[in-house]
């Protein structure tokens, strides 16, 4: 999402809803400043001042989420204002996709045209056929891509709903937006580990040079699987020119596939699925290969101030200037009210619209599909997502119509091919709340 650099860049309506988010994180703060002087830690407070501090926290998760939505409509609303001006003085269609904002070939709109006449009336397939490979002539992954229809069946959705789909994935995906993501043409990328470092020494300069050690190389190799949804319409809601069917389409399929995937970049087996996050992991201090290192929190369920500093220090500096926090809102809600030995928070709000809150000074991002908190649950990772986690998107994304399977409704069986794993398992850290 796009981050503006100054307050004053935003609508009086985003500085209002900013200002009411400041007022409940003083609220908060200020519940909490409240107990610290009754001799009580936010966790010891009884059940009428936990059930408030939850209210407090829940409002200012919404207020965040307010915040974030309002941004990006007003974003939006600004690129689409820009792009009305230049539409006058060009009539070809335009895409944005995760690259930016681009035209249509003439390729692409004659394919759009005849996917929609696919989709919406099942005739037509011949032309979309010939239109499909028409699209495909002179580009990159011509190949790969022709290879994919022989094979795959079905036929590629449009420019606009990949478009859809993949903006909305990445504005929905914590993980996304962190991790490094790579997309391929084949159906598996390698990835080179090095497991270990080069050893120097100094020498005089008559002095003997002894044989110096070279570290290992491992190959990775993360395989993209298949995953698919099958949206349903009926033949009238097609019929109906009102709907936009590529936008409720597209929106519809980024939404289901973003549930499922999100869920196994964390929590993935490897078996038919990506590796996630958190399926491999270790106590041991020693690096080993895709293992990611956890601490222990020292308290079932929860965690302290003291444990989040040192989780932050045992993440190798090399790796702390794009680190960033990930946990679920529940954990959240317990970072908020957490001071240092100083007295300071180590949850800070965002002082400006648009920039995310901190935690010990770091970036902190909201992950739904990170284990909510409870004994043993890793519930807190920290470290430079981008170098640690390679998320892999085959290139295309296919869709099948099939009025037969669900009648009187139209599926349109939908698959994309996408892998994940850790690649550098230095690079992340986690806790486990246990004692």
């Amino acid at each position: 999402m796009p981050k503006e650099n100054q307050n004053d860049s935003v609508s009086p309506e985003i500085k209002e809803l900013h200002n009411d988010f400041m007022s409940t994180v003083k609220t908060l703060t200020d519940k909490v400043d409240a107990l610290e002087a009754k001799g009580k830690t936010a966790a010891e407070g009884d059940a009428l001042d936990k059930v408030e501090m939850a209210k407090i926290n829940e409002a200012i998760s919404k207020k965040e989420a307010e915040i974030k939505t309002s941004l990006k409509e007003d974003y939006d609303a600004k690129l689409e204002a820009k792009f009305a001006e230049l539409d006058k003085l060009a009539s070809r269609p335009r895409i944005t996709d995760s690259k930016g904002d681009r035209q249509l070939s003439q390729a692409e709109v004659e394919y759009k045209t005849a996917f929609l006449k696919y989709a919406a009336t099942g005739e037509g397939e011949t032309a979309l056929k010939e239109a499909e490979k028409k699209m495909f002539e002179g580009h990159p992954n011509e190949k790969a891509l022709s290879v994919q229809v022989d094979s795959e069946g079905g036929y590629l959705v449009t420019p606009e709903q990949g478009g859809i789909i993949q903006n909305r994935l990445y504005e929905t995906s914590a993980i996304r937006q962190r991790a490094e993501v790579v997309t391929t043409s084949s159906d598996s990328i390698e990835y080179v580990m090095d497991n270990g470092e080069f050893e120097t020494a100094f020498v005089s300069e008559k002095g003997a040079r002894s044989e110096t050690t070279t570290p290992e190389f491992d190959k990775k190799v993360i395989p993209v699987h298949e995953l698919y949804s099958k949206p349903k319409v009926t033949q009238k809601m097609l019929d109906d020119a009102a709907i936009n069917l590529e936008s409720w389409l597209g929106n519809r399929l980024a939404e289901a596939i973003g549930r499922k995937e999100n869920d196994k970049f964390f929590n993935g087996t490897g078996a038919g699925e990506p590796t996630g996050l958190l399926t491999n992991v270790t106590a041991s201090t020693s690096f080993s290969g895709s293992d990611v290192q956890y601490i222990d929190s020292g308290v079932n369920g929860s965690f302290t101030a003291d444990k989040l500093i040192e989780l932050r220090y045992e993440l190798k500096s090399g790796y702390t200037a794009n680190a960033t926090w990930m946990m679920n809102r529940d954990a959240i809600e317990i970072a908020r009210t957490l001071k240092d030995s100083n007295g300071q928070y180590l949850w800070q709000p965002s002082l400006q619209a648009g920039q995310p809150a901190t935690l010990l000074g770091y970036a902190l991002d909201e992950a739904p599909d990170m284990p909510t908190p409870a004994t043993n649950a890793l519930a807190i990772a920290f470290g430079d997502f981008r170098r640690g986690y390679q998320i892999v998107d085959r290139i295309g994304i296919r869709t099948l119509r099939d009025p037969y399977s669900s009648k009187p409704y139209i599926e349109f069986y939908t698959t994309k091919r996408v892998g994940g794993d850790v690649v550098v398992a230095e690079a992340i850290k986690l806790m486990r709340l246990t004692a």
